[in-house]
């Protein structure tokens, strides 16, 4: 529960996750923060006990823990991203909640019939084109 935030990805995770989660006082900036905040925890073994059942509570309610939410929002962006594969367009950074607004439910049921069909833009070469046949 108590990290300590840094330069590697596991301590920007976590950070992240605590802060998201409601609970901004269990990220520490400093070594002198999260060790006196973690003597603090240990010692006081009824507030730890507190923290913990509101943690659990949390993960009950906070999005980081709902596996459909996260599985539409991961879907949305696979279909945001491949119509605009199909549409030409270069990657683009994109908020995944826009993308579930803007992504048309349509473009789910072209599955059967290949939504891969990519057409050039006129400035793209074919690749029969670019190619050296000798």
């Amino acid at each position: 529960m108590l990290t300590l935030a840094g330069e590697t990805l596991a301590s920007r995770v976590s950070s992240s996750l605590v802060v998201t989660m409601g609970f901004p006082e269990l990220m520490c900036t400093n070594m002198a923060e999260y060790e006196e905040k973690a003597v603090h925890l240990a010692t006081n073994v009824s507030e730890l006990r507190e923290l913990q059942a509101k943690v659990r509570a949390a993960r009950a309610t906070s999005p980081l823990f709902n596996t459909r939410l996260r599985v539409r929002h991961l879907e949305a962006a696979f279909l945001a991203m491949t119509k605009r594969w199909l549409e030409g367009l270069p990657p683009a950074h994109m908020n995944i909640g826009e993308a579930m607004k803007r992504t048309p439910p349509s473009l789910a049921s072209t599955r059967s019939s290949s939504p891969f069909k990519r057409t050039r833009t006129p400035s793209e070469p074919s690749a029969a084109s670019s190619m050296n046949w000798s």
